[in-house]
């Protein structure tokens, strides 16, 4: 303990302790802060004591192998996903589909609807769209609309979800939420067009001033992070971040200042994916639970629609028959939270937002006829049998093997008559095993396979 040790970044310092058998010291700097650092990141003015380790120089991995990608396609699959790294690598039978998506790509802002059946290839479509969107210059999160984790009527439960999936590409690399901020934040003109946002200045300041003069308290900025990515208790900080589901507006409010901030920075903005939509809506919902989640999705797509009485509607109060009250809109007809009213669902328009909602068909209607929308057709024969081929070249890269295309066709006819698509690749991908372990049985076993 107390060795000088000096940080490129934050200058010299006094170690005062260490964890991870000195992997990592707490380093109390000259400037008045301390911090967690990594041993190997610092440099020792005096000389270290014996407890302190030395770090060994990492080797970067090597790329992995055609066959180990293979395999992790095919293990993949046979839960039921394929790895979005290597998505574009299996995609088949959707070209019509996939144009509709670079269509709406192009197009600014706007709310679209993908609409198929379960097993019908819904989740690995968006995962696509997630890997096109990147590509394509746009910052980009996805949402699954679990019942328990993440339900629409509890708007802060998904904004949470929203923030940790968001990414961005900056060159060859991903980058996530906070370092969207941090990057802001080095740039002056970037940072200090976001002090007025209500929530994003607040985080915004103290970043800014954290990366280009160094008088900010490090761990003060990890609360701020913590807080706007809805990580603490409602009143942490004020402004609140309430956990209700009144508050969407509080955060289509910041959606909307991140996408916004995305475009300011050279991106496109922001597209936000939601799987599994009819959730929204599901049959085992309270009453003033739908109201809520119906209230959350009508502020969402009207800001990917980039509706102007978001941005400075006069709010009034709405008495119910019940003598409870709400505060409404006067032109959306929206709700805002009793304490955060003055706060609107939009930061400023255009918002630089686009939504998808994808969801499987049912009693209840989520307005697809007013969007626009992607209906997923049954695979036809041809797809089914170019997903086969793939496959198999795949399983043979992956488990060394030979597979002959009569071997292929016989499989394809085997399972062609599997409707949904993901229990006809399971049901390839299962054959495949057959055939690997069982190499001179008759595919007529295949009935048999279970009673072995």
């Amino acid at each position: 303990m107390n060795e000088k040790v000096k940080h490129s970044r934050w200058g010299e310092g006094i170690v005062i302790a260490e964890r991870y058998n000195g992997l990592e010291l707490l380093v109390r700097f000259d400037k008045g802060f301390r911090l967690w650092m990594k041993q190997n990141e610092l440099e020792f003015l005096t000389k270290p004591s014996q407890k302190v380790m030395a770090v060994p120089i990492s080797v970067p991995p090597k790329p992995p192998e055609e066959g180990q990608i293979a395999r992790l396609i095919i293990e993949s699959l046979r839960l039921g996903v394929v790895p979005t790294k290597y998505i574009h690598r299996f995609t088949f039978g959707r070209e019509r589909e996939v144009k509709q998506l670079q269509q709406w790509l192009e197009t600014e802002g706007g709310v679209l609807h993908i609409i198929g059946q379960y097993g019908s290839g819904k989740t690995h479509l968006l995962k696509f769209l997630y890997s096109m969107c990147l590509e394509l210059g746009y910052a980009v999160a996805f949402a699954g609309l679990d019942p328990t984790e993440t339900p629409f009527h509890r708007p802060k439960k998904v904004y949470s979800k929203i923030i940790e999936t968001f990414r961005f590409r900056d060159g060859d690399n991903l980058k996530g939420f906070r370092e969207f901020l941090k990057s802001l934040g080095q740039n002056e003109t970037l940072s200090r067009s976001l002090d007025d946002h209500i929530y994003l200045g607040q985080v915004m300041r103290r970043v800014s001033r954290y990366s280009l003069s160094f008088d900010g308290d490090p761990e003060i900025v990890e609360l701020y992070f913590n807080w706007l990515e809805g990580k603490t208790y409602s009143c942490f900080f004020r402004p609140g971040l309430y956990d209700d589901g009144k508050a969407a507006n509080i955060y289509c409010n910041i959606l909307s200042g991140i996408s916004t901030a995305a475009k300011r920075c050279g991106l496109k903005g922001l597209t936000v994916i939601f799987d599994e939509t009819e959730n929204v809506q599901a049959p085992w919902l309270y009453t003033y639970q739908k109201d809520r989640a119906a209230n959350f999705l009508k502020g969402m797509t009207l800001l990917a629609k980039n509706d102007p009485g978001l941005a400075k509607e006069p709010v009034d109060y709405d008495y119910s028959p019940s003598y409870h009250y709400s505060l409404v809109g006067t032109q959306t007809g929206l709700t805002y939270h009793g304490w955060a009213s003055h706060v609107r669902y939009a930061y400023c328009l255009p918002s630089h937002m686009k939504i998808v909602f994808a969801f499987t068909p049912t009693p209840h209607s989520m307005g697809e006829k007013e969007e626009t929308a992607i209906y997923l057709s049954p695979f036809t024969e041809e797809s089914k049998l170019k997903i086969t081929e793939e496959l198999a070249r795949l399983y043979s890269k992956a488990y060394p093997s030979s597979i002959t295309r009569e071997l292929v066709t016989e499989i394809f006819e085997k399972a062609k008559n599997v409707s949904l698509l993901r229990l006809f690749i399971k049901g390839v991908i299962e054959i495949l095993d057959f055939v690997r372990y069982y190499p001179h049985e008759s595919m007529d076993e295949l009935s048999n396979v279970n009673k072995r």
